[in-house]
């Protein structure tokens, strides 16, 4: 029998801060540096990420 397939929901921006535990001017500069998941495109002028990279990328933060 299949497993249902969970959806990877899709984080704006503004909803980042409280999950990562950062503000937007530090995430901005992690996703300079290359060290943030990276965006999907959901549109001309619109960017998401996925929920499941950010926790990981927590995770891994409070790891180290």
């Amino acid at each position: 029998m299949n497993k249902p397939v969970k959806a990877d929901r899709i984080l704006r921006m503004r909803e980042l801060p409280p999950i990562v535990g950062i503000q937007r001017t530090l995430i901005y500069e992690h996703i300079r540096d290359g060290d943030f998941p990276r965006a999907v495109k959901l549109g001309a002028r619109a960017r998401g990420y996925r929920e499941s990279e950010v926790l990981t990328w927590v995770a891994k933060r409070r790891a180290a």
